[in-house]
């Protein structure tokens, strides 16, 4: 794909939105050609490739100190300025990831269905229900959980509501919640992940409704939709990297098969990086489970003298209780290497630190890709849609700190359009 033009305020429609189709291309050719700076995981590579050919960048982003790290981690504007003098073509990567807010209706939610929903998941749920178009009719609600988001739009609108999850234990739980409030709910035990033959049928036409599905449910979300010739869908996509096929990206839009930019599921997974809910305790066990890590990165490279990563499995939690050294001996045995008994543990654990203050600074280059990359991988969803004939708008129904996956997608199936797709399931 030949490069994009700038993007410029003609680009705007009436609503305040870029041309979905340009602002991908924008962002496709601005991904790819500076992809050297996120592409490579920093926990993976000791030195950043791009540190030789920019030292004026590199020498400023090692010269932050640890409170400025924090600062810009949890505020990544103070991070773009910074940087801003580096790369000129920022802002328009910046212009080309930013999406206008969803406009909100007034609604009333029942006090009880928030008793039942923790704090920031309710105030999630109620930002998308209003900022959902007024319903009527039959409504679908893909992967519900208990049925949160179904009570709220159910309160709300005047339909009939299909909740679809496979945990049992969720469905009976969600029923009697909609039960006991005598609503218009009913549940249906479904595995998403599998072709859905029955979807075609009994529940044909209708609204889908997919808040936080992950990765490939949503994308059998869009395909559902499609084959059921859906009315509308709106939803809130998230975990872009947790897909059924292979290791590589599959895109979905015929303008993502023609991008310059190829992702492995990897370089996904830098768009859902982002959390704003983890506390303090849990900010602490990251560090320093990311500390030991690095430090027995560094033990492995000398033991086996190859200057590589060797990834270890999850570690039990209750480890982190303990210290480095046992550390290192659990993760020598899930790699089946044998440790010398001459080990300076000390002297690794500090590497490991060291190492750790590294790749904090080189992680905020990196993280200026974020947002920009999930803008992509969202736009390749909308424009599946319009491909299929679907009017689709793109907005924020929330603030980044009720939810960093706080995109939104609403398509409305244009009522001359027709589905010939063929679209399997996954």
């Amino acid at each position: 794909m030949p490069a994009a033009v700038p993007l410029h305020p003609d680009a705007l429609s009436e609503r305040g939105d870029l041309d979905l189709l340009q602002r991908f291309q924008s962002l496709d050719a601005l991904l790819a050609e500076h992809d050297y700076f996120w592409k490579p995981r920093p926990f993976e590579t000791v030195h950043p490739s791009w540190r030789h050919a920019h030292p004026e960048l590199y020498n400023a982003v090692s010269r932050l100190s640890d409170a400025e790290v924090d600062i810009c981690s949890t505020e990544p504007a103070r991070f773009q300025d910074i940087a801003q003098p580096f790369f000129p073509w920022l802002q328009e990567l910046l212009r080309a990831s930013e999406l206008v807010a969803a406009s909100s209706r007034p609604l009333t939610f029942s006090s009880f269905d928030a008793v039942h929903a923790p704090g920031r998941k309710w105030r999630q749920v109620t930002a998308f229900a209003a900022a959902l178009p007024p319903l009527s009719g039959r409504v679908h609600d893909w992967c519900s959980g208990k049925g949160h988001l179904a009570r709220a739009i159910t309160g709300a609108n005047d339909v009939t509501m299909y909740c679809f999850e496979l945990d049992a234990q969720l469905c009976e739980s969600g029923q009697a919640l909609a039960d006991k409030q005598k609503l218009p709910i009913r549940y249906v035990r479904q595995d998403l992940l599998q072709p859905f033959d029955s979807y075609k049928e009994e529940y044909r036409g209708g609204w889908r409704l997919g808040l936080h599905a992950c990765g490939q449910l949503h994308v059998n979300l869009l395909r559902a939709c499609v084959e059921g010739a859906a009315d509308g869908l709106a939803i809130a996509p998230c975990c872009y990297h947790k897909l059924c096929l292979g290791a590589h990206y599959q895109p979905l839009s015929a303008a993502a098969r023609q991008a310059s930019l190829t992702l492995s599921l990897k370089d996904v997974s830098l768009s859902v990086q982002e959390t704003v809910t983890a506390s303090a305790k849990e900010r602490a066990q990251r560090e320093k489970e990311s500390q030991w890590r690095l430090g027995f990165d560094a033990l492995q490279r000398q033991l086996r003298n190859k200057d590589e990563y060797l990834p270890t499995p999850s570690l039990p939690k209750a480890m982190l209780n303990g210290d480095f050294t046992a550390f290192c001996a659990w993760a020598a045995q899930e790699k089946q290497l044998i440790l010398p008994e001459d080990i300076d543990y000390v002297q690794f654990a500090a590497a490991g630190r060291s190492r750790y203050r590294e790749v904090r600074r080189i992680e905020l280059v990196r993280h200026l890709f974020r947002r920009p990359l999930e803008i992509w991988l969202a736009l390749d969803r909308a424009l599946f849609l319009q491909e299929q004939g679907y009017e689709v708008t793109m907005r924020e129904f929330c603030s980044r700190e009720i939810t960093p996956r706080n995109i939104l997608l609403v398509g409305r199936r244009q009522k001359d359009s027709t589905n010939e797709s063929g679209l399997s399931a996954c």
